[in-house]
């Protein structure tokens, strides 16, 4: 298994860098989400011996820590779960459970986003770019975001489609935020 910081290093910046370069492209757009997704089995993975565990309990390691990162009280904990549940849907083109944030691979598409939606929406690129379109309910009273298992998603996004380019480093900084908090009390 590659440690958490060669297969940053050597995978996912320079697919992250890929994607910048070309944020309309749809293929690596798909390959920045699932170098993203990957990038925290890796870390899950980080301060554990392999050898000494079992299958299922590595499924349970890597389930657990993706679990923490999505559930966490922290503003960007969000994105992670939507490149999560991105990931799921890119992959097994369909999803299974009616309460997913995105239901298939084609939630994830090449938009144009300019005019009056870049303004409103505050996305950081103007013109086509990979946006994730999202199946979560809109409260007005509350005026909030709700994802499909009725988490409120604060602060969320302005509308029901979240660009890749803004969520990617934001992203990638909480996983590894999640990565130190699992490595506390285990170094030495």
């Amino acid at each position: 298994m590659l440690d958490a910081l060669t297969f940053k290093a050597e995978i996912l910046e320079p697919i992250l860098t890929e994607f910048r370069e070309q944020p309309h492209s749809l293929h690596k757009g798909f390959c920045a989400i699932w170098s993203l997704d990957s990038y925290a089995s890796h870390c899950a993975f980080q301060c554990r011996d392999m050898q000494k565990l079992t299958q299922s309990q590595r499924g349970k390691i890597e389930e657990r820590f993706k679990d923490r990162l999505q559930d966490d009280l922290h503003d960007d904990a969000w994105k992670f779960r939507l490149i999560r549940q991105a990931s799921n849907a890119t992959k097994h083109a369909v999803r299974r459970n009616k309460d997913e944030d995105v239901p298939s691979s084609k939630g994830v598409a090449s938009e144009p986003i300019d005019r009056w939606l870049w303004y409103w929406s505050g996305a950081s690129h103007w013109g086509n770019q990979v946006v994730i379109d999202v199946s979560w309910t809109f409260d007005q009273e509350s005026q909030s975001w709700f994802d499909g298992k009725r988490r409120e998603v604060k602060p969320g996004p302005f509308f029901k489609w979240v660009p890749l380019l803004d969520i990617i480093d934001p992203c990638a900084e909480h996983i590894e935020r999640g990565l130190e908090s699992e490595t506390v009390g285990r170094e030495g």
